[in-house]
């Protein structure tokens, strides 16, 4: 071994001593240093773990690398027409993610590649391109915590998805935004689109039931009437076998019928019919899986009624009484029939209507409707006094009375007219284009209309909302039945997507059967179809049922358009007529009695709103509908 030699330097009071070691010695000691520092390292670094990736410059390098072929690509269209080239990048951006999935890079990083697989649609057509930035732009959302980038995120898929025509998703995505991002960059267009799709919303749930409905296994084809002088055949086509219940009902007298799991054919209408038996014939969707068949009898014509099932067939005869039967026998009877083989004939009698000795074969109704239907049907009609005349029931004039007191007579309470301002609160309705909010209009016009029905035709007037309240359209029909009102009249206004879009319309509850009735009624409903994910199909299912008050409300809503057109001309010469039309508005579907929508103009219009803000014209609209009201009031006649 080689000897260490020292060397010893004086320098002022101090001496340092040097050694001089050989090579193979200095070998010796880095190799322990060097131990001895790679185990101080572990020992660091199982003790303190590094912290979050977030701020790793690893992922930072890496995504920077990314951004550089993303701007590479984008650069460059030759690049762009190859597939691999798009992957390629694709595949930079997923390993930011899939290395560093908990930094803020690997965030970036999942957007952007849902937006190149978007760009890559664009070129490529792929259905499985849209559905790959589809399921990246949601993972951004779904895997990190909202930040900037996830209100862009929400926005594209829900562009995505109105592109595909899955309008209720979309819808979903773009209410996101307005919940989770109230103050974000695109919390005006989410709102925008939602304005635009919600219309297309309630056409896709409505297009969903009549699917639905047209699967059902009977169709009611048509209705036609022999007259045979004597007695009159009313006969359906079914297309197929048919159970059906039966009733006859009184105060107004007719007969119903109830084909069940049926439908009506779109395009059958009511008969335009009348003899000595008959005087009306009707047809209508009774409730989603029943179409019912009504005949109106006149009462004056002493009638029995016979019905039988011929093959596909349902035969209903009317025909003369036999002088031989006595006037006190009842025959009010239910009947069920199975439409294959023909069943023997029933006579149902018409001179003492009694209670059905069985009850009728008939789905109740889950609205008030439905119970109105039932307690009619429950209900036995009061027994006339078959020995009594016309003459009888009339009070004899009596010459010299005796002394008595003066029977008190207890005095009717004038009719109660419901009026439903629409909107309120925090559901502004439309906007028109120069301010005019949709909800301060229809308070003004009611409370104009209240004042009219109150002071010129003395009729009593209760208003669902007096002040700028939120009322729930579930909440408004019932207003009017608990108060068991006569009518109910919802006051609106319009608005359009087309601003050239302008007139007057009234509505009554029925099926949607034009795109803009449609439109109409999906943006008066507003958000109620969205509270609960199965209840959008639910809440149209009942909205397109038939009602019993449907012919009532027809006519009602006839009244009041031509009287609001007549009068509207007087000053304005150009109000367009858009008509009367059916809608499945929610707030008449509550309703028992006549309901109908009014939509008094477009707020969306320029120079109908500029009409629609004068007060002048308020009065006069408000006018209008008054004495539409009163004069259909005045020729109300009975239906069932």
């Amino acid at each position: 071994m080689e000897k260490m030699k020292c060397v010893e330097l004086v320098n002022g009071p101090f001496r340092y001593s040097h050694q001089v070691i050989s090579p193979a010695m200095a070998k010796r000691i880095k190799g322990k240093v060097l131990i001895l520092l790679l185990g101080a390292w572990v020992f660091f670094a199982l003790a303190f773990p590094a912290g979050p990736a977030i701020a790793s410059p690893s992922a930072q390098d890496l995504y920077s690398k990314s951004q550089k072929e993303y701007y590479r690509l984008m650069g460059d269209k030759s690049q762009m027409a190859y597939r691999d080239r798009w992957m390629a990048c694709i595949k930079r951006f997923l390993d930011v993610y899939e290395k560093y999935p908990q930094s803020g890079e690997s965030y970036k990083a999942l957007f952007t590649v849902g937006s190149l697989y978007e760009k890559l649609y664009d070129i490529s057509r792929k259905p499985d391109d849209r559905e790959a930035a589809l399921r990246y732009y949601q993972k951004t959302v779904v895997d990190f915590p909202p930040e900037r980038l996830s209100d862009d995120a929400l926005f594209r898929a829900g562009e995505i998805l109105a592109a595909k025509k899955d309008y209720v998703a979309a819808t979903e995505a773009f209410a996101k935004i307005l919940r989770d991002h109230p103050s974000g960059d695109h919390a005006a267009l989410a709102q925008q689109r939602l304005d635009e799709i919600r219309p297309r919303v309630k056409q896709v749930l409505a297009e969903k039931l009549n699917e639905k409905m047209e699967s059902h296994s009977t169709l009611l084809k048509k209705v036609e009437w022999v007259d045979k002088g004597k007695s009159v055949q009313v006969i359906s086509h079914l297309s197929g076998e048919v159970k059906f219940s039966q009733n006859r009902l009184s105060q107004p007298e007719r007969i119903y019928i109830n084909f069940l799991n049926s439908r009506v054919d779109p395009s059958l209408h009511d008969l335009e019919f009348q003899n000595r038996f008959v005087k009306a014939i009707r047809v209508s969707q009774f409730e989603e899986d029943t179409a019912r068949l009504v005949l109106d009898l006149n009462p004056d014509a002493a009638s029995k009624v016979v019905t039988w099932v011929d093959d596909s067939r349902v035969v209903v005869e009317i025909l003369e009484k036999p002088q031989s039967k006595p006037k006190g026998e009842a025959g009010h009877a239910a009947l069920a029939g199975v439409g294959k083989e023909p069943t023997k004939p029933v006579a149902i009698k018409a001179a003492e209507p009694a209670k059905p000795k069985a009850p009728v074969a008939v789905k109740s109704v889950p609205t008030a409707l439905g119970a109105l239907a039932k307690l009619e049907e429950k209900s036995p009609p009061s027994k006339p006094d078959p020995k009594a005349s016309v003459a009888d029931k009339t009070p004899a004039k009596v010459e010299n009375p005796s002394p008595k007191p003066a029977p008190v007579v207890e005095q009717k309470k004038p009719l109660l007219i419901v009026v439903d301002p629409g909107h309120g609160g925090k559901d502004l309705g439309a906007l028109g284009a120069n301010g005019l909010v949709e909800k301060d209009l229809n308070l003004k016009i009611s409370l104009l209309l209240k004042d009219v029905l109150e002071k010129q035709y003395h009729y009593r007037v209760m208003l669902t909302r007096g002040d700028d309240t939120f009322i729930p359209l579930k909440e408004r029909g019932p207003v009017a039945n608990n108060n068991e009102a006569a009518l109910f009249v919802s006051i609106h206004a319009n608005a359009a997507m087309r601003r050239e879009a302008h007139g007057i319309e009234t509505y009554y509850l029925g099926r949607a059967l034009s795109e803009q009735a449609r439109e109409t009624a999906a943006r008066e409903n507003g958000d109620l179809v969205y509270s609960v994910a199965d209840e959008p199909t639910q809440r149209i299912l009942a909205d397109m049922l038939s009602t019993s008050k449907m012919n009532d409300s027809a006519r009602l809503a006839a009244t009041v358009q031509e009287v609001l057109l007549r009068n509207a001309r007087k000053g304005y010469k150009t109000v367009k007529d858009l008509g009367v039309k059916e809608g499945p508005f929610w707030v008449l579907h509550d309703t028992v009695m006549p309901s109908i929508l009014v939509e008094v103009g477009f707020v969306t219009h320029r120079g109908e709103e500029k009409k629609l803000k004068d007060a002048d014209y308020q009065q006069r609209l408000a006018e209008s509908v008054g004495k539409g009201i009163y004069e259909f009031l005045k020729e109300k006649g009975p239906t069932i």
